[in-house]
């Protein structure tokens, strides 16, 4: 750590701290010296911390194990640079920071009831945090916990969500059957802890049963009891118990209890526990993209319709993993490169676009945290949708070898839907459990070889062995062998180019496009030609290596020491509405923007030009639409025809309608066939002002 005393802030000069602050992302040209000094300050003496666990099977008992790392931070880290200069060694400081250390083990079963019985050791040792730890130099350290991660089970118990189900999601709570409708997930706000404390404890039922210490809570009630929960959120509807409990499943979004660590007291704030910012990863990339890998690469084969291209891809996967028994989440990774490599000349563009944008996401989340930058960020962000959007196009929902659920789940959500938020806290290597996991075949190595199998013997074994193994330096990291063998794979595919989106599929997927949008909009605040640009077939973004990495316009970089994701949610919102205010330039040809009394907007720009878009003008002007007040919810069921014929086919309006408020062409110059008083007698914009006028309708030309 580069720790330095107190009199070092106070003597710093202004200048001084500015550098240090931009270095780190930190700073706010509104704050006065004493405030940024006393910033600086606190984040260079915080450390954060990460748990882990998971539950498995030792000596045919069922045991439990928990880890904990730091979280590798700049502020109060050194750079591999500075640590080499320092020492002269060259060390991978993050690998070094970052390397978990078993902290629990116990015995108990897979149910939470027995895994919630040692919550009370962990809450025994939160508070010690609360105690400053002292260098010797006597600095004081503060420590943090931060973030909980670990594969979906885990998740699952630590947020206090359903095991399964249709709200599978510790994340965002979103319904299974709707997973792969990314303007359905991206709109679906990130439900905090705290959020979920004051879910369960809304209702007098919820309330009273955890109180009690129930596991579930909301199971076994009887109808009395479901009205009297029902009555506290204000839903009234429902007549048998059966409708009852199903209204009460749909409001709970798969919440089922409190968070693991509030279970022996819900009521208790979390701030006053040390976990004020304590977060749930919502993505483990490790599981999710070795997995997802194998879903594709067993699914895709059946879907490509050129025999020579079919006959490469399985002979690729066949060589890669298909005669291995264990199959590692590195094993799929290498598979994944060897066929997008194999393929090339012979695949379809579409298909290599579907291979290569995995590449893509893979790469990035297990990039280490110096790499992390707004064109990585922009980077994953594009890939994730860009590949969803062609599983949906080339795979589509006729599955052969998987069900529908299981391609387009829990895997491929965490990928599309919350990694490209987590990315803008965390790297993906420091929320990547893999090491950790490592940890359950190094426990049970030396349970197999040195223990009694007595359970009195095995935990005090295995503590005992892990530090001998440690100490006679043993314990090697086997991440950096794995990952340096991906990468020079990796290196033999050719350079990566910028992200192009064609035309065709925003149209095709034009709600999906500005829900995608939206969550990118602090790239698109800065204008056009800064993070993209457009042509008559694609939209580029400017996001392939050897991009810069950070642009003097924005967006800054974010990290956990100071945000959250409900703090990045609603700090895209804010961007995303700035856009509107300011008539930004927006690579769409549609936006939709709901209005406070429900009714939808349909602002068109000038991304879409021609006879096609002065015949939609004149359709609009002549009174020749109809309209129906609706949400911007998905599942609306509303239609208004004439706009889906004039505008386009797309299989995400047919079943939508909304209502046109207003109507604009933003950015640019107006098109020469919208501004020809030949065209209809009059221009379609002068019919439009005239009988706007008559009926009261705003109409803003810009």
């Amino acid at each position: 750590m580069k720790v330095k005393a107190d009199e070092y802030y106070s003597e710093m000069q202004r200048e001084e701290v500015i550098n240090q602050l931009k270095k780190l992302n930190e700073y706010n040209p509104d704050d006065g010296l004493t405030k940024m000094r006393k910033k600086l300050q606190k984040i260079s003496t915080t450390r954060h911390l990460q748990i882990w666990h998971d539950h498995s099977t030792l000596a045919n008992t069922g045991h439990i194990i928990f880890t904990v790392n730091c979280l590798y931070d700049p502020a109060i880290h050194m750079t591999d640079k500075v640590y080499k200069d320092t020492t002269g060694k060259v060390v991978d400081v993050q690998t070094e920071i970052e390397k978990p250390h078993v902290y629990i083990v116990a015995r108990c079963r897979s149910c939470d009831a027995e895994q919630l019985a040692y919550v009370e050791t962990r809450l025994c040792c939160l508070q010690h945090l609360q105690k400053n730890l002292k260098t010797a130099d006597g600095v004081e350290i503060k420590d943090k916990m931060r973030f909980f991660h670990g594969d979906s089970p885990s998740r699952e118990f630590e947020s206090g969500q359903q095991k399964g189900g249709h709200y599978y999601c510790s994340g965002c709570g979103a319904h299974a059957d709707r997973v792969y409708e990314l303007d359905y997930c991206f709109r679906c706000e990130p439900v905090s802890l705290e959020d979920r404390q004051n879910i369960v404890m809304k209702g007098p039922i919820g309330k009273r049963n955890s109180f009690l210490q129930k596991p579930k809570p909301f199971s076994a009630l009887t109808r009395e009891e479901l009205e009297s929960e029902l009555g506290a959120r204000e839903i009234y509807e429902g007549k048998t118990k059966k409708e009852l409990q199903n209204l009460l499943y749909e409001n709970l979004h798969g919440v089922s209890r409190v968070p693991a660590l509030l279970f022996t007291n819900p009521s208790r704030s979390l701030e006053s526990l040390n976990l004020g910012n304590y977060e749930v990863l919502p993505c483990e990339p490790m599981h999710d993209i070795a997995h997802h890998i194998e879903n594709l690469l067993t699914e895709l084969p059946s879907h490509i319709e050129d025999e020579n291209c079919r006959e490469k891809l399985v002979e690729a996967v066949t060589l890669t993993t298909g005669k291995k028994e264990t199959k590692r989440a590195v094993d799929f990774r290498c598979s994944l490169l060897t066929t997008s490599l194999y393929v090339q000349g012979t695949a379809s563009s579409s298909v290599q676009s579907l291979l290569d944008t995995m590449v893509d996401m893979q790469d990035i989340l297990y990039k280490e945290d110096k790499h992390r930058s707004p064109r990585l960020i922009l980077r994953y962000h594009n890939s994730s949708w860009y590949h969803l959007t062609l599983c949906r196009s080339i795979i589509g929902f006729n599955l052969k070898s998987k069900t529908v659920r299981k391609f387009y789940g829990t895997y491929l959500h965490d990928l599309t839907a919350h990694a490209p938020l987590q990315l803008r806290l965390v790297s993906g290597r420091t929320s990547n459990a893999e090491e950790e996991e490592r940890t359950f075949n190094t426990v049970k190595s030396i349970t197999n070889t040195t223990s009694s199998y007595r359970p009195a013997h095995i935990i005090s074994n295995i503590f005992i062995r892990l530090q001998a193994e440690e100490k006679l330096g043993r314990s090697g990291n086997c991440v950096e062998k794995q990952q340096s063998h991906v990468s020079r794979l990796a290196h033999s595919l050719p350079p990566q180019k910028n992200t192009k989106i064609p035309q065709t599929l925003i149209k095709k997927y034009s709600s999906s496009w500005q829900a995608h949008l939206e969550r990118i909009s602090d790239f698109l605040l800065p204008g056009e030609g800064v993070w993209w640009s457009q042509d008559d077939d694609f939209v580029e973004f400017f996001d392939a290596c050897g991009e810069a990495e950070f642009r003097d316009e924005g967006p800054p970089l974010h990290h956990f020491r100071s945000s959250t994701f409900k703090n990045e949610d609603q700090y895209l919102k804010r961007c995303w509405q700035q856009c509107l205010e300011r008539e930004v330039i927006i690579p769409t040809h549609i936006i939709r923007d709901e209005s406070q009394d429900g009714k939808v907007m349909r602002i068109y720009t000038d991304y879409l030009t021609g006879p096609l878009f002065a015949e939609l003008a004149a359709k609009i002007a002549l009174g020749h639409t109809e309209s129906d007040d609706m949400s911007l919810e998905p599942d609306s069921k509303h239609l208004t025809t004439s706009f889906n014929n004039a505008l386009e086919e797309d299989p995400e309006e047919e079943n939508s309608g909304e209502t046109v408020a207003e109507f604009r062409l933003i950015g640019g110059e107006q098109p020469e066939d919208l501004n020809d008083d030949n065209l209809l007698g009059a221009s379609p914009v002068t019919k439009h002002k005239e009988e706007a006028k008559a009926s009261g309708m705003i109409v803003i030309y810009t």
